[in-house]
């Protein structure tokens, strides 16, 4: 399938590849309010181009985000779809720091994500759940809405 937007070209193996169908899906769903990625993978593209094409005052929640692959730039168009995608109203990324937890450790590329908190425009929420050590985790949420910001931060440590 060709995708002319994103100038994707999607075979069997792609990891865009699996996620066709829900994007199709989500463009043929009359009126459709709200989307939830939940998934613990990267956020493809035809979601994201899904939703703009077909939705675009749908809200989307991304409680999930992460940037795995490692060798991955900061050019990734679903990436650069996101920071820019009117639809995101909530992003939460957990952080698990490679130090730590060597073999659970997830490439955050912290500038990725401020990238898409500072170019989102009409994002309301924002949580991020650091593993400071094995003792210590810091959530820190930001929450935007009604004309004023709220930011917390949270230590627990055992």
């Amino acid at each position: 399938m060709r995708q002319q937007a994103g100038s994707l070209v999607n075979k069997p193996g792609d990891q865009e590849y699996k996620w066709i169908l829900m994007a199709a899906l989500i463009a043929a769903i009359p009126y459709l309010q709200t989307v939830r990625f939940g998934a613990h993978e990267k956020l493809p593209l035809s979601i994201i181009e899904a939703l703009a094409k077909h939705h675009p005052r749908a809200h989307f929640y991304l409680p999930n985000w992460t940037h795995k692959e490692g060798g991955q730039d900061h050019t990734d168009p679903a990436e650069l779809a996101l920071a820019n995608s009117p639809n995101l109203r909530s992003i939460d990324a957990s952080y698990l720091g490679a130090c730590t937890f060597p073999q659970m450790s997830l490439d955050l590329r912290l500038p990725a994500f401020k990238r898409i908190l500072v170019l989102a425009p009409n994002l309301q929420e924002v949580e991020v759940l650091s593993l400071v050590n094995s003792n210590c985790t810091l959530y820190s949420t930001i929450t935007a809405g009604t004309g004023r910001k709220n930011k917390q931060n949270e230590a627990v440590c055992s």
